[in-house]
């Protein structure tokens, strides 16, 4: 169990760099001892290890609450934020159970049982802390983003529905992305609230940035399982997959997502330690710029064209 895992979770060491340490040992603890608790889960449970949703919801918190501070997350408030990111991790899986009905109801089950265990587990995590207060808070942002994340999965879900019958539509895959952004919309939130901020700019700021911050990421997703995508769908299912269609390669969408980061550095001026983030966007930029190496190496878009 280690931070490479997961197909997303080097996307994370590049985005936040060394930082990820400060959290990656207490989480795969938390992980390994239910992991070894429910022994007819393993399979599920080892999938789940660092994943995307655990790791940006906590570090979106960590640099929302440093961005204002200029301080890191204090000791008191790790185990409730780890709870937080824990909520992500259980959303996470949910989401691969709208991708997974049709091909293994068996696997969704397991998936809906591991995200079920998680979310009592990471429950249980904030309210035994001491810091009654903080849990108040971080209840409050988990209630919000959970009622949100909901949402915009259905919206996901019932987008494969929609573009096989109606044809590919952009705002209507851009609608599903906000599953993405959501967890990172409240993880900056929640930090903003623990540094106790309350100016609605900020806020404000932090929700745009977040918008940029979860599309990118979703985008960036999507073209690395674009091959999976074709293989599964005879339609387009994400931009990358129709844009890969029309056109037989994806580089449009990398322009797409260096002008939405472009975006996301206008939006640090309001912040008074916006180092964080801008090491942040740098990250995404290093990401983006792994993907162009991949497709000029033929690694990505390897895609059987006569499929369409």
């Amino acid at each position: 169990m280690n931070i490479t895992q997961r197909s997303t979770s080097p996307l994370m060491k590049i985005i936040f760099g060394n930082d990820l340490e400060i959290i990656k040992e207490k989480y795969n603890g938390y992980i390994s001892s239910l992991y070894n608790e429910h022994e007819e889960l393993q399979d599920i449970f080892l999938e789940s290890t660092n994943r995307t949703g655990f790791l940006l919801s906590y570090m979106s918190v960590e640099y929302g609450y440093h961005t204002i501070t200029d301080k890191y997350l204090p000791d008191n408030m790790r185990d409730v934020i780890t709870g937080f990111g824990l909520i992500g991790l259980a959303v996470s899986i949910d989401d691969d159970v709208a991708d997974e009905y049709a091909y293994s109801n068996l696997k969704m089950v397991k998936n809906l049982s591991v995200s079920e265990i998680i979310q009592h587990f990471a429950y249980s995590l904030i309210w035994e802390n001491d810091e009654k207060e903080i849990s108040y808070i971080v209840m409050d942002k988990i209630k919000n983003a959970l009622k949100d994340v909901g949402k915009y999965q259905t919206k996901d879900a019932q987008n494969k529905d929609i573009f096989r019958y109606s044809g590919f539509n952009l705002r209507d895959y851009l609608d599903g992305t906000f599953k993405t952004v959501c967890p990172i919309k409240y993880g900056f939130r929640l930090g903003i609230a623990l540094s106790r901020c309350k100016s609605s700019k900020m806020i404000e700021s932090a929700d745009r940035l977040a918008e940029c911050l979860g599309v990118c990421l979703q985008l960036i997703d999507d073209i690395m399982d674009l091959q999976d995508d074709i293989k599964v769908y005879s339609y387009p299912v994400t931009f990358p997959s129709y844009v890969y269609i029309k056109k037989g390669t994806v580089k449009n969408v990398l322009s797409l997502i260096d002008e939405i980061l472009y975006q996301a550095k206008n939006v640090l001026k309001v912040f008074p330690y916006p180092e964080k983030f801008r090491k942040m966007l740098e990250g995404y930029s290093r990401v983006k710029e792994f993907i162009e190496r991949k497709i000029e190496e033929g690694e990505i878009e390897t895609i059987i064209k006569s499929r369409f």
